[in-house]
């Protein structure tokens, strides 16, 4: 497990407690029943899943916001992303720990059905079919909104402005490219970064998209303002030979974002205006990899509709693309956590940057 993931599996519970006791929402977490979920009738059974009425996911526990672990429980953005695709699928959801292993092995051997969180830039060397992307993450700017109406980023207005990053961080890197060092403030750690933002002393952040929007919730008015470069994809990972799934998938992920489930879901973890720039508008597709290509980046499709601002149509894209720098940083889990769990942005060598 890397350095990042561990401090942010660390941090986890302790902002957990912090957004029961700030929102008052303990309630959710105690010892109070779950309301019972009556599910439509299955759209997929047997043998293209592993069990009739379950849906079995894969979820890595050390990457919140993503997946963490609170009491013994697996929650995050993506177990709410995936409680409501199985609740598309007429499903019960089973939720399965699989942080340190290997998950095309888990999807391979019938462990899982699905694993979340496959990430664009990503190294390792995911050879199944993808669906997705269903969020999209990477650099992105953050500064002191007022209005819940999100807004559009001009990179070109940034020119000569001071942007405070975490030090040794992509997010630091991608300042420094784009606009020189001189525009680069650093701090060693990612809330100092925000603390500056949300206390005036300065008037523009960088930090991955989606850490970022995590931390930023229990911070007043600070909200992600867009995505610097081509953002790189997340995406659901299905076993090669389960392409009735790969299309049962597909057809329930553009259902939630068409509908406007997914802004829900995201923004019970982002708020409203920040997951705005996380919900990918690119076509929700199937790609098949080849063996031997990562499959943690774009389609091609969708990488060149996100550089041109073109949305591309919902087809299915036969091979796999290569996404860019690694970004930084039950059935549906029952709170609305504004807090987070991550205090640390990556470096461009993808490894932890300074944090305690």
């Amino acid at each position: 497990m890397s350095n990042k993931r561990k401090i942010m599996a660390s941090l986890l519970a302790s902002v957990l407690m912090f957004s029961m006791m700030s929102v008052g929402l303990s309630g959710c977490f105690g010892g109070s029943s779950k309301p019972t979920l009556t599910l439509s009738t299955p759209s997929i059974q047997s043998p293209d899943i592993i069990e009739s009425g379950v849906l079995r996911v894969g979820f890595d526990s050390s990457h919140a916001p993503f997946a963490g672990l609170s009491n013994g429980e697996i929650i995050g953005i993506d177990v709410d992303v995936a409680a409501s695709v199985a609740e598309k699928l007429g499903l019960k959801l089973q939720k399965i720990d699989v942080s340190g292993q290997n998950v095309s092995s888990l999807l391979q051997d019938g462990t899982i059905d699905v694993v979340m969180g496959i990430q664009g830039g990503s190294s390792s060397d995911f050879t199944e079919s993808m669906v997705g992307p269903y969020l999209i993450d990477g650099p992105a700017i953050f500064t002191v909104g007022h209005s819940d109406t999100p807004t559009t980023l001009d990179p070109a207005t940034l020119t000569g402005v001071k942007i405070a990053a975490q030090e040794k961080s992509l997010s630091a890197y991608q300042i420094s490219q784009q606009y020189g060092d001189g525009n680069l403030v650093t701090y060693p750690k990612l809330d100092e970064v925000f603390n500056q933002l949300a206390t005036g002393g300065i008037s523009y952040a960088a930090a991955d998209a989606i850490v970022g929007s995590f931390l930023a919730v229990k911070m007043e008015n600070i909200r992600c303002e867009g995505i610097l470069g081509t953002p790189q994809g997340v995406y659901m990972g299905v076993a090669a030979n389960k392409q009735n799934l790969v299309s049962k998938l597909t057809e329930a992920l553009r259902s939630l974002r068409d509908g406007g489930n997914m802004q829900v879901v995201v923004s019970k973890w982002l708020g409203p205006v920040s997951s705005s720039a996380v919900l990918s508008t690119d076509a929700i597709v199937a790609q098949t990899t080849s063996t031997g290509t990562s499959a943690s980046g774009q389609a091609a499709s969708s990488a060149a509709g996100a550089t041109t601002g073109t949305t591309p149509s919902d087809t299915t894209n036969a091979s796999g693309g290569t996404g860019g720098a690694s970004s930084d940083s039950g059935n549906s889990s029952s709170s609305s956590t504004n807090g987070t769990s991550a205090n640390t942005d990556t470096n461009s060598s993808g490894t932890s940057a300074t944090s305690s």
